[in-house]
């Protein structure tokens, strides 16, 4: 990382030394222009050192030939020399002589006038060599800022940001810290109690709601669990998971281990992504800031623990990890969060699992990277979505292979799966073969349950698991790809098993045989649409370079503006010259259409597999 960090500032001082040759001219060092392009220094931390030019150095170099001697102080005081050197009756010549024309000479009235110029336009340099100095590296710190901020931005998908910047000097300290990945956390909620408070009320029923929206929560089972193997779970715990709800009761300062729980989560806050949602429960918010009421009589017993210590040693660490206590709860009372005094606690318990939604983002459904012409029957299907009617809970999204009836499903999707008690999106090519009906019934039961579900020994028992979970849930079901929509229901349950306002969408290429409910029928693309796609996947760009419009026109007549030709034709073409195109090209040509799809379909399934 400091390898690329230096190597954009190298490029940034080389570029600002370079338009700033004109002002190093202006003040006599134009020769270290290049020197410093050619030099560039860099400290310890792979920053560049300070460049340009420094005030001391220019006051005390001695000015370029060809300036005039009045400029300088040092040439006034040179003449003055030479003329004392030389005396009154050896050349120097007085206020009064004459010359043979009878002009008068200037003399030493001249020479204080010279001096006052001298030093009013030695003034007015020095002026400008400090103006351009700071202007310089006020400039150059920002460029120098620009460009590390442009390294850290291709970063930041790998860890968390974070800059120290210091203009006077100019100093900038950029850590990065990586974050812990999806796959390597293994709980969504980490639950920080007091166990004598919370554990068999309010955080018992919390826990069980998250459990029942599919949030994976460490909850601290055994309160009589001490010493380092609980503290060994938790430094584990802590790290493994994506967020934390920190229910902070009348008594949780009384626990050491909650205030050392309170220290590690908000250190993981600081040095990664994780969440942090604080619950003031039955206490102010201001008592936790200020550590007053029962917090202030929590943090006396432990300043009498402290002054209980013997060794200087032992008091230390003490005095340190209060310190650390009280810098923790100031933090967390700063935080937005929830406050509960009286009230309905159910009704805090849907906030909370509202607010986990959002701060715990679940993976949604993979999407291609170039989506075209699309937008209307997506936003036509949420319209849909919204109508929570009992009358349709069944619609169909048709069109011919390849049209993109997937992907406004995937979209779809992945705007609505968290707005329903539970959501599946299920493939359901191949459910001809009687063997793969349980596996299909476990993967819905697993999606809408967010757990893995055991074996399902046969079709019967999973149609009744089936029936007895969506009664009570609003769901929403995508089945992709319907051949033979009657064999799919007596296999996953019919839509009017499902509670009011569950949704199901099937994608399919048969028209006859979801007449009865509700269709969405998918249009090919327009040209210019089509051959924007194909610039995406081809050029990378939204339309093709100049010489190869023809053959991006070519392309499109020949996928005939199938979303998934244009992909896959444009993606095979991107690695070929330009003189390979037209016998590719060619060769299609001479395919029948349906064919031509199924070859490109086949491709792309190979691709998008290398791919993932």
């Amino acid at each position: 990382m400091s390898g690329e960090l230096s190597q954009d500032n190298r490029v940034c001082t080389y570029e600002y030394n370079k338009r700033c040759k004109f002002n190093l001219h202006r003040l006599g060092r134009e020769g270290e222009t290049e020197e410093s392009e050619q030099n560039q220094t860099y400290n310890a931390e792979g920053e560049p050192a300070r460049a340009g030019f420094n005030l001391e150095d220019f006051e005390n170099t001695k000015p370029e030939e060809g300036y005039h001697s009045g400029n300088t102080e040092e040439n006034d005081s040179e003449g003055e020399g030479n003329k004392g050197e030389m005396g009154e009756g050896e050349g120097s010549e007085s206020e009064g002589d004459e010359d043979k024309f009878g002009t008068k000479k200037k003399g030493s009235c001249g020479c204080q006038q010279r001096d006052r110029s001298a030093k009013e336009r030695q003034a007015r340099r020095k002026e400008n060599i400090q103006t351009t100095y700071h202007v310089h590296t006020t400039i150059r710190t920002y460029i120098n800022s620009y460009f590390i901020v442009h390294s850290i931005i291709k970063k930041l998908s790998l860890g968390a940001l974070s800059f120290r910047f210091n203009l006077f000097p100019d100093n900038i300290m950029v850590v990065i810290r990586p974050y812990e990945t999806s796959s390597s956390t293994t709980y969504d909620v980490f639950l920080s109690f007091r166990g004598e408070d919370t554990r068999y009320t309010f955080t018992d029923h919390l826990y069980r709601a998250l459990d029942q929206h599919g949030f994976r929560t460490f909850r601290d089972e055994d309160e009589m669990r001490k010493g380092e193997r609980l503290k060994s779970e938790l430094e584990k715990a802590i790290p493994q998971s994506k967020s934390s709800t920190i229910v902070i009761s009348e008594n949780y300062a009384n626990s050491s281990w909650c205030l050392d729980e309170l220290v590690m989560i908000l250190e993981r806050r600081r040095t990664s992504g994780h969440v942090v949602l604080p619950v003031f429960y039955h206490v102010e918010p201001s008592e936790v800031r200020k550590q007053t009421g029962t917090i202030a009589d929590a943090f006396e017993k432990y300043k009498k623990q402290c002054d209980k210590k013997t060794d200087t040693e032992g008091k230390r660490t003490w005095m340190e990890k209060i310190q650390r206590w009280r810098s923790a709860l100031t933090e967390v009372a700063d935080l937005i969060g929830h406050h509960h005094v009286d009230g309905y606690e159910s009704k805090l318990i849907d906030k909370i699992i509202k607010d986990t939604k959002v701060n715990v983002r679940r993976t949604p459904l993979y999407m291609d990277p170039y989506i075209i012409g699309i937008d209307s029957q997506v936003e036509e299907i949420n319209l849909w979505l919204q109508d929570g009617s009992n009358n349709d809970r069944v619609l169909a999204v048709c069109g011919m292979g390849g049209i993109g009836k997937t992907t406004i499903a995937k979209i779809v999707y992945n705007q609505n799966f968290e707005s329903f008690d539970g959501s599946s999106f299920i493939t359901v090519t191949n459910i001809g073969e009687k063997s793969k009906h349980p596996e299909l019934q476990q993967q819905f039961i697993s999606n809408i349950t967010k757990r893995n579900h055991g074996n399902i020994h046969s079709v019967h028992a999973g149609l009744e698991e089936i029936r007895n979970l969506v009664f009570s849930k609003r769901v929403l079901l995508f089945l992709d790809d319907v051949e033979e929509v009657d064999r799919v229901y007596d296999i996953l349950g019919r839509p009017e098993w499902f509670l009011q306002g569950s949704k199901v969408i099937i994608t399919t290429r048969h028209e006859r045989m979801l007449q009865p409910h509700q269709m969405l029928k998918v249009e090919i693309l327009g040209q210019d649409e089509s051959i924007k796609l194909f610039s995406l996947t081809a050029f990378k760009k939204d339309f093709p370079p100049e010489i190869y419009t023809k053959h991006t026109i070519r392309a499109v007549q020949i996928c005939e503006r199938l979303p998934l030709a244009l992909k896959v034709l444009g993606t095979s073409l991107s690695r070929k010259r330009k003189d390979e195109w037209i016998p590719e090209l060619t060769k299609l040509e001479s395919i029948p259409q349906r064919e031509i799809l199924e070859i490109l379909k086949i491709s792309y399934d190979s691709l998008h597999a290398r791919q993932l």
